[in-house]
Order: structure tokens, then sequence, then C-alpha cells
């Protein structure tokens, strides 16, 4: 297995949209924190669970790029093949890392980060401390996230141009959201999201469980729109028994990748 010069170019850009992707994560963990919003365990667990809606459906199209090293993990399973996984990972972990470092570099100091410098409160937290908010509230990013990558097949944007594009408009939707002063802010993207939670949050008892009960059939339809796509991907194509050898499936699942 070589690494070609298709790889190099994939690699590249691999790191500098996961730079700009974790640059802004940590922007706004960092930053965007609300003592009014709170979410219990099964609706964050509907929050992630939202993601991989999203992400079950954007597996079904090829990207020469991935944004996301869980959505690499998943398409290597699904395609039957380890080369996202091998060029990809590793190198959205390395641009994430030097997001890290960028976003320390920038604020000088990595207290500045905080509840993530607090040790004891990542340790010990509860679903209503500041340190449960940011999660939640970086969970919304990448949601945020995988909405533009919907837009951008919708606009067409294909192979790397498209990525870098949409890392650089997520990247500068993220700056803006970072105030001079550093004092905590609401991030646009995440105003509608939290508008309507704390509209629910006003409500009586039957509002609180109606959230629960939501919560829960997100978290079921993501089970059952993971198995019915992962049966689409393990199911083989249909082909004319002329056409294709005994034992031989019909399409090419590396056609992505040139080995």
């Amino acid at each position: 297995m070589r690494f070609k010069k298709k790889h190099t170019r994939i690699f590249l850009v691999e790191i500098t949209s996961s730079l700009m992707f974790s640059l802004a994560y940590f922007i706004l963990l960092g930053r965007v924190l609300s003592n009014s919003f709170t979410l219990n365990l099964l609706e964050l667990s509907a929050l992630v669970a939202f993601i991989y809606v999203i992400a079950i459906f954007v597996s079904s199209y090829r990207f020469e790029a991935d944004l996301f090293p869980f959505y690499s993990l998943l398409r290597s399973l699904f395609e039957r093949t380890w080369v996202p996984v091998w060029l990809n990972l590793p190198a959205q972990l390395l641009g994430t890392l030097l997001g890290f470092g960028m976003y320390v570099f920038m604020l000088d100091t990595v207290l500045t980060l905080s509840p993530i410098a607090d040790i004891g409160a990542v340790s010990s937290f509860e679903i209503g401390d500041p340190w449960m908010h940011s999660f939640s509230q970086g969970v919304l990013v990448f949601i945020l996230i995988y909405s533009i990558l919907i837009i951008r097949k919708l606009f067409v944007l294909k192979g790397m141009t498209g990525t870098l594009l949409i890392a650089i408009l997520v990247f500068v939707l993220s700056a803006l959201s970072l105030p001079l002063d550093r004092i905590s802010v609401i991030a646009w993207p995440q105003d509608m999201v939290l508008n309507v939670y704390h509209h629910i949050q006003r409500g009586d008892g039957w509002a609180i469980n109606h959230r629960t009960a939501l919560s829960a059939a997100v978290v079921l339809l993501t089970v059952v729109l993971a198995y019915v796509k992962a049966s689409q991907y393990m199911r083989p194509a249909e082909t004319p028994v002329d056409s294709a050898e005994p034992g031989e499936f019909a399409g090419d699942f590396n056609k992505d990748y040139d080995i």
C-alpha cells in the first residue's frame, strides 16, 4: 500500500479542515457558557444521536475527505475498507491537536479554557454544572457542521474545494462568536436551539415529560436508521446473472481510493 500523490492531497486537506473545525470547536467550548442551560443525560444522548442520524445519511455519499474521525470509522465499516481510517483518522487527530495548540496560543494561557483546565470539575461533574453546559453546546457545534455538510451536497460543492469552503465558513462563524472582551456569549449558530429549550423549560411538568419522550424517540430513531442503513450497505447490489462472476459483488467499495 503506497502513499500516493492523491493520498498526500487528501492528507493535507484533512489536516487543514480538522485544524479549522477544532479551533472553532475549542473557541465555542471555552467561551460559550450559560448557567440557565441544562440538559439531562437522555437529552444529551438525543443530541449526540441526532449527529449520527445526519452522519448516516451523509454516509450515502462519497467524499474525498471526511470531516469527523468517527465518521471515518463508520464509513470504513460500511465500505469494508480500512483506507479512511489509516489515511483520514491520523490527519484529523493531528489537525485537532494543532487546532488546540493554536487556540491556547491565541488566548495566551490554558487557564482561559476553564472549566476544561479544572480537573476536579471533569472528574466529579454533575449534569447542571458549567462543564456539562460547555460539552452539550459543543455537541450543537457538531450538529452545525453536519448541517452545513448537507448544504454542501445540495449546492454540489464537490471534493477538496468544497471541504475547505465549508471548513472556512464554520471557522468564520465560530470566530465571530468570540467576544473581544472574552465575556461568555451564546454563539449565533446555537441561538435558535437554545431558545427552543428555554421556552420548553419554562413550561410545567407535562413539558418536561414531553422533552424526555422526544429525546427517547430521537435515540430510538437513530438505532433504527443505523440498522436500516447498515443493512443496505451489507446487501450486495442486484445485477443480472450473466454480468457478474460467481461470488462477485457488483460495485466497487474502494473506488474513491486508489490503493
